[in-house]
């Protein structure tokens, strides 16, 4: 008897409209109800290879940002693969956390950084004390990552990145021997990294891990201000040394990223775009979300088009954010809502309009 399966309906008819192919059978297409592996099977490529061509196709869209992990593992659950979506560390963020990258996993729990906009104790519901107090390697971490990696690899999924952490930073005061065993391990199985840190200088001790063309270093910068450093992130490294590890890393030929998250101020963000732009080849900008808005006095419409500037400026180019590796800023959806709260005649005043905002936000191009 045919089992229905209206999530693997939905991927199939994802990836239709991104290819232009026609994978199912006529009736199937005009039933709306849920479709069968069987179904799936017709009408691939008309050839006999069906299952690599039916995994190939989904892996490609999934990679591509075109549907989601969750699509694809239906698709690959069909044809007998074990799902991606019960690992143990690995896993797909989402919201927020998703513009940061595809696949992720958190070594470490707590972070004794102690900066003032974290939103890792709330979302834990953990009191901020107890979270700041020190970073804590997660029990049989290493050993849960190789078992999730092995899933990546019979998948055959090789070359993606996995951000390295939600829940701390990789290159915490307290320890870094987790980080270095999940670079390691993760560059084993044929995956890549991407780490964002306020460590500073201690990520250069696992510099000669990184591989070019495959990993990408990033740092999380406010504002060139000392002052403003300690006031939002007391325990964290100089922002002088943050830029200096980006240089390093940037001569090392490694990918290296900027997170101008949160704007605390145009002139901080605007003044941290200046210092780091010959060393930094992606920026990713977003707002402070998780503290109280009274404590900031900033109209964020101008913000934007002022950073926007600021950045087209230095040579940037807005980025859609579907791709790893990019090369320009990308624009957070938080950031995008405030504009598109605005009515019309305040974005034909303020100078800008849909097709800027679809060339110089979302990254769409001009047309």
């Amino acid at each position: 008897m045919k089992s229905k399966n209206l999530r693997l309906n939905t991927a199939i008819r994802a990836i239709e409209t991104t290819t232009g192919l026609q994978l199912l059978k006529p009736e199937a297409q005009a039933s709306m109800v849920g479709v069968t592996i069987e179904d799936f099977e017709i009408r691939i490529y008309g050839r006999s290879d069906l299952k690599d061509d039916a995994l190939l196709l989904a892996k490609a869209a999934w990679l591509d940002g075109e549907i989601s992990l969750k699509d694809y593992n239906e698709i690959a659950k069909a044809f007998g693969l074990s799902s991606l979506m019960n690992c143990k560390v690995i896993y797909a963020p989402t919201g927020r956390a998703g513009e940061y990258g595809g696949l992720a996993t958190n070594p470490y729990d707590g972070c004794s950084h102690g900066c003032e906009y974290c939103y890792v104790p709330k979302m834990k519901r953990m009191k901020p004390s107890l979270f700041h107090e020190k970073a804590k390697p997660r029990e049989n971490f290493i050993q849960m990552l190789e078992a999730d990696l092995k899933k990546y690899q019979e998948h055959g999924i090789t070359g993606k990145q996995i951000f390295i952490t939600f829940s701390s930073d990789p290159y915490n005061p307290d320890d870094n021997e987790l980080t270095r065993q999940a670079i390691i391990l993760i560059h084993q199985y044929g995956l890549g990294v991407n780490i964002l840190s306020k460590g500073g200088k201690r990520a250069l001790k696992d510099l000669c891990l990184f591989i070019p063309g495959l990993d990408s270093y990033g740092a999380t910068l406010i504002s060139e201000s000392e002052e403003t450093r300690l006031l939002w992130e007391k325990n964290t490294a100089p922002v002088q040394e943050r830029i200096e590890t980006l240089e390093a890393f940037q001569e090392a030929g490694i990918h290296t990223w900027v997170s101008l998250e949160p704007v605390v101020s145009i002139k901080d963000t605007s003044e941290a775009i200046q210092a780091t732009r010959h060393a930094v080849g992606l920026y990713k900008v977003g707002k402070m979300n998780h503290v109280s808005s009274g404590k900031l006095d900033i109209d964020w419409v101008r913000a934007i088009t002022d950073l926007v500037l600021s950045l087209q400026a230095c040579g940037y180019w807005a980025v859609d954010g579907t791709q790893e590796r990019q090369a320009g800023y990308y624009i957070k959806e938080d950031l995008r809502k405030e504009l598109l709260k605005v009515n019309e005649h305040r974005w034909d005043s303020s100078g800008f309009n849909e097709r800027w905002y679809r060339h110089s936000i979302e990254g769409k191009g001009l047309k």
